[in-house]
């Protein structure tokens, strides 16, 4: 009797006795390939929905995370903070008015500059609302304004120097 390459199922010639035991050990290797087949065929798919609950899973934390930051960038953008930096030059003999978008409650200037002997000193200044500091910045309705030297005869500190880089902070 010869048999299959793969499956080691009995193939019978003229001259071969045909015995009971043959055809059940044939059925048997078939049931067994067919049991193994289905098996491989369960897995596949068991696997199949675990990486589509995993694909799923990564989907909604994709979501949350995507949701979690657009709630940071809410709360922090400019139109969110309780304070806004940014940096004017001074323009020498005009008024520096700078834009804020909205009347400050407290704004602290800065600058310095580097010079041939080194840092020229900075200049600090804090005002409030009614509470000019030597009549050098004056809040506004939508920002602040930086005077020239000489505004009511008062030239220092001066916020408002020709090509003078000023650093400030102001406050909502």
């Amino acid at each position: 009797m010869n048999y299959t390459q793969n499956h080691h199922l009995p193939q019978w010639v003229k001259s071969d006795r045909i015995r009971m035991d043959d055809f059940n050990d044939a059925m048997a290797n078939i049931e067994s390939g067919l049991n193994a087949a289905d098996a491989a065929q369960s897995a596949a798919a068991s696997a199949l929905s675990k990486a589509n609950a995993a694909q799923s899973a990564a989907q909604t934390a994709q979501s949350v995370a995507n949701a979690a930051q657009s709630a940071a960038n809410r709360a922090f953008s400019t139109e969110n903070m309780p304070f806004v930096v940014g940096s004017y030059v001074g323009c020498g003999t005009e008024a520096a008015h700078i834009g804020l978008g909205f009347k400050p409650s407290l704004v602290i200037v800065s600058g310095v500059t580097e010079s041939a002997s080194g840092f020229d000193p900075a200049y600090f200044v804090i005002t409030r609302e009614n509470q000019n500091v030597c009549r050098r910045l004056d809040i506004m309705p939508k920002g602040f304004c930086a005077y020239p030297d000489g505004n009511q005869g008062v030239t220092y500190p001066r916020m408002n120097e020709l090509g003078r880089t000023y650093d400030y902070i102001a406050f909502r």
